[in-house]
Order: structure tokens, then C-alpha cells, then sequence
């Protein structure tokens, strides 16, 4: 990695933003966001109660991915539509996979809901992990993979290296 490069990027910001994310500007960012009304909502939607009903997950899932800032406005339509009109059975996929990802075996859910979103040709990053995100805002992480791909690039981050040495101490 470029620390020299990191280190400028972290002065550019700390210029423009005196006080960081606590900056009033950054703050008015934050707000547009609606970062806490949908973690509330995803909340209260995905409730472990909730999941006794699939076809009603299915239509939470379709009002947190349509009232996402995080998701491009070319996949929100394209989940509504399809979602829609999923047979019953693959709407209860959806349903158990996402429980299992939210509440169950992480790592099973994960890829049944991948497996569940393929079968509707929209396995995407951000629809994959946008509501566990919103439940779980603390401990769950939703990145915009080509923002991602920029910053690794701009900071010259060798992830072939990363990943070799990981597996050589087994450390992540």
C-alpha cells in the first residue's frame, strides 16, 4: 500500500473537514442518508417474529432495497419487478436465506441468498448485504465494490500479497 498516498488522503479530508465526520457538512451528508429511520425500519421489518411469513419479507426486502440511498437506482426497480413475481417457494428461499444470514449460520446465508438472487439474475454486492447492513449497522459492512476498486487502486493495495500473507499466518 501507499501510505504516502493514504496519508495525503487522510490530510485532504482532515482540510476540507476540520472535525472529520463530526464536521456539520459531513453531518448534512450523513442526514440524506436517512441512516437512522432505516435502521429502524429494517429493524422492525426483519424481526426474527417476521420471518413466520416469507411473502412478507420478501415485500419488507423490496421496501428497503427501493428506499435505499445505497442501491443504484437501475437495481431497485429490476428487485422490485422480479421479486414480485417470484413462485411462492423461491420467495421462501429468500425469506430463510435471509434469516440465516441475519440470525442463524452468517456464512449459509450469505451464499443461499447470492444462490436465491442469481436465479433472478441480480446477485449483486450491494443487494446481497444492503439490509443485513441496515439491521446490523454496527457489525455489518456494505461497500460499493467499484468505489472499493478505486480506492485500492489509488492507494496501490497489493490484495494478491494481502492474501498470501494472511494465509501464511492465518490471521485475516
Amino acid at each position: 500500500m501507499n501510505i504516502s498516498k493514504l496519508k495525503q488522503a487522510e490530510q485532504d479530508f482532515f482540510d476540507i473537514y476540520p472535525d472529520g465526520f463530526s464536521n456539520p457538512i459531513m453531518q448534512q451528508i450523513a442526514k440524506k442518508h436517512k441512516p437512522v429511520q432505516m435502521t429502524e425500519l429494517a429493524s422492525k421489518l426483519f424481526d426474527k417474529a417476521n420471518f413466520e411469513n416469507p411473502l412478507d419479507i420478501v415485500s419488507a426486502m423490496i421496501q428497503v432495497v427501493t428506499r435505499s440511498s445505497l442501491i443504484s437506482i437501475f437495481e431497485k426497480p429490476k428487485f422490485r419487478d422480479s421479486a414480485k413475481i417470484l413462485p411462492s417457494y423461491m420467495q421462501e428461499q429468500m425469506a430463510n436465506a435471509l434469516y440465516k444470514f441475519l440470525y442463524s449460520n452468517q456464512d449459509s446465508g450469505f451464499e443461499l441468498l447470492v444462490k436465491a438472487l442469481k436465479n433472478i439474475k441480480l446477485a449483486t454486492w450491494s443487494l446481497v448485504t444492503v439490509c443485513p447492513f441496515y439491521v446490523f449497522p454496527k457489525t455489518e459492512v456494505f461497500m460499493k465494490p467499484t468505489t472499493v476498486k478505486g480506492v485500492i487502486e489509488g492507494l496501490s493495495i497489493n490484495l494478491t500479497q494481502h492474501i498470501n500473507s494472511t494465509k501464511n499466518t492465518g490471521m485475516p
